[in-house]
């Protein structure tokens, strides 16, 4: 799974003009694979520039506090001595304090509260809940790891060292200890993030199709794919993590077995905290959604063309980025028709069957959908 999350960090990183990939994943797996089962990129809370950094003693029993402006966090209290604190207004980052002095950067998390969610795109980050000040401004909160091994990974070849482990472990914990710092402040974990909460407008307006029997051409017209005046009873949809953001995505599709299971037509996610469409498909037109987080759109001309595509969902907009292409085309060789390309040139290259049955033959996330018609 670790090389799976990699790759996926490779080809953002890649589209942000970073390269090294296949040193990235080797570095993944090899130092951080027993750690960094997140990969997030680094946080401007990382700069030493425009941040207070103190080491709190313990504030009370039952762990160590730490707060910023707007919120608190409880550290263990194995963590005393351990660590140093990135306090802003609105981001608290915890660094392990030795890898850091050592010149290892040493960032073990930190959680960020942003007014927008366009403050944090792109930033390898997952949310985890919402938070209200006491004015009723809401925000984001969200949570950073690091991309990259922190430590000095010469000096404990053998593994992580113990005060690493344990300050990058208090992170998801310290989602839970969230409290406000102002008495009518409010945090809820999970806010903002679960599919019922968010899609419910754009749910029923498919219900309502479905129990009026739309046309294809009333769906089209409604931005809708024209397959479910087909599917009827056998349409349904679900709710999943397209992009690792924390944050559902709505997925409409039919309702099946075997390999037609988990197919996909219309795909919905949050920009700036409203539902927006990002792919409408038809019978020949359709997705589905890779263990990763990925996506796999297969189209087919015929019974002697077809293609498969892959794509990353970005984060807070309906953009997807290219990741792999390849083909099945017996007009352009009858006796060879398996084709790879690169980014949205169609200049494609021969491939063996071989490495095409490899390239198509993704692990699938075989979910099963709600009826529409209930």
């Amino acid at each position: 799974m670790m090389k799976k999350t990699a790759a996926v960090l490779c080809v953002i990183l890649s589209i942000s003009l970073i390269t090294g990939c296949g040193s990235l994943v080797r570095l993944a797996e090899s130092k951080v694979g027993e750690v960094l089962g997140k990969t997030q990129k680094k946080t401007e809370a990382e700069s030493e520039a425009e941040t207070e950094t103190e080491t709190k003693a313990p504030a009370k029993d039952d762990g160590i506090v730490i707060s910023n402006a707007l919120f608190s966090i409880t550290l263990p209290e194995e963590a005393e001595g351990l660590y140093d604190a990135d306090i802003e207004d609105t981001v608290i980052s915890i660094f392990d304090k030795e890898a850091r002095e050592d010149g290892y950067g040493g960032f073990a998390f930190a959680v960020a509260a942003y007014r927008e969610p366009s403050d944090y795109n792109g930033e390898f980050s997952t949310k985890v809940g919402e938070f209200t000040d006491s004015s009723g401004k809401l925000y984001d909160v969200v949570t950073h790891y690091p991309s990259d091994v922190q430590f000095n990974y010469e000096k404990y070849s053998d593994g992580t060292p113990e005060s690493y482990r344990i300050l990058y472990e208090a992170g998801d914990e310290a989602v839970k200890s969230i409290r406000p710092v102002e008495a009518k402040g409010k945090f809820v974990v999970g806010g903002g993030m679960k599919g019922e909460d968010l899609y419910g407008a754009v749910v029923m307006k498919y219900k309502k199709a479905i129990k009026e029997g739309w046309d294809q051409e009333h769906f089209s017209d409604e931005n809708m794919s024209s397959i479910f005046a087909l599917l009827g009873n056998k349409a349904g949809y679900a709710y999943l993590d397209l992009n690792s953001d924390g944050i559902e995505g709505l997925l409409v599709g039919e309702i099946a077995e075997g390999e037609r299971k988990g197919m996909v037509y219309d795909i919905y996610t949050m920009v700036n905290r409203k539902p927006a469409q990002v792919v409408s498909g038809w019978d020949r037109n359709y997705y589905y959604v890779l263990e990763y987080g990925g996506l796999v759109n297969i189209y087919s001309y015929s019974a002697l063309e077809a293609e498969w595509d892959t794509y990353y969902l970005a984060t807070n907009s309906t953009d997807i980025w290219i990741q792999s292409r390849v083909k099945y085309d017996e007009f352009s060789d009858e006796k060879n028709p398996w084709f790879r390309a690169f980014g949205d040139e169609d200049e494609w290259e021969k491939i063996s069957e071989k490495e095409f049955d490899e390239r198509t033959e993704q692990d699938y996330i075989r979910f099963d959908f709600t009826p529409l018609s209930e």
